[in-house]
């Protein structure tokens, strides 16, 4: 029983950190495509990647 809530709890958290992984990996790649292949910057598209930043920037202070 106690491997059972073991192996859940490990599962709980991959899935967290994959959580934040996925949205740092699309706000960098959001300003790769500013840089290096010259997409739009709209205002839009600028707070949208914020807004992304800071979902995953509370995500990681929540589990501190």
């Amino acid at each position: 029983m106690a491997a059972m809530i073991t192996f859940a709890l490990l599962l709980w958290s991959m899935r967290r950190s994959m959580r934040c992984g996925r949205g740092s990996r699309a706000v960098g790649i959001f300003l790769a495509g500013i840089v290096q292949f010259g997409e739009t910057a709209s205002l839009a598209r600028i707070i949208a990647a914020l807004l992304i930043l800071t979902g995953v920037v509370f995500m990681k202070s929540a589990t501190a």
